[in-house]
């Protein structure tokens, strides 16, 4: 993939998504972790300094896990940089390799398209019901939507690689990872 300069910094160009895409999911997940980190330490402080937690902490920390699930899915996602198992990958070579990755990205997006419906779902039923959370009396539901959002724009980035693999401009990932020896200590 050919390389981008942005501020020093060299940048892989995607063949999936546009740059900005990209960056703005970093931003979201980066500015996620750091409103958890906050908020969390100021509850610990708080509660045991001072005797007066902050209220409604867990429940906005557990709609930040959400969006923080699924605004880095599809970074992680379009870098192929999914937790994997290779316990049969050394046996798996030419033809027999392709068919294994493109199935796994397949069910991939098959399976993230699932889970985007199925949220998409729930945050439908919250907005026509009113629901709102215990503690701050908020609506979970946009929140959810977008979430649905951020699932369906990994099933799409999905469908892109799965075009641009068959087309060979996404290369099958070697034996041992597409990082091989560049985590090594």
């Amino acid at each position: 993939m050919p390389e981008t300069k942005k501020k020093g910094v060299a940048r892989k160009r995607s063949v999936v998504a546009p740059n900005w895409l990209l960056s703005c999911l970093e931003w979201i997940t980066a500015v996620s972790i750091f409103t958890m980190a906050i908020l969390i330490f100021s509850d610990v402080v708080l509660r045991y300094f001072f005797n007066s937690p902050l209220r409604g902490v867990y429940e906005i920390n557990g709609m930040l896990l959400g969006l923080l699930t699924l605004s880095s899915l599809p970074l992680i996602t379009e870098e192929r940089n999914h937790i994997t198992v290779d316990l049969i990958d050394s046996f798996l070579h030419g033809r027999v390799r392709f068919i294994s990755q493109l199935i796994i990205l397949a069910f991939q997006m098959v399976m993230i398209g699932f889970i985007a419906w199925r949220i998409y779902a729930i945050g439908i039923r919250e907005w026509h019901s009113g629901w709102v959370t215990v503690d701050l009396q908020i609506s979970r539901a946009p929140l959810l939507l977008f979430m649905a959002f951020l699932g369906a724009l990994t099933s799409a980035f999905l469908l892109i690689m799965i075009v641009q693999f068959l087309r060979k401009r996404l290369p099958v990932i070697p034996i041992g990872g597409m990082n091989t020896g560049a985590d090594d200590l």
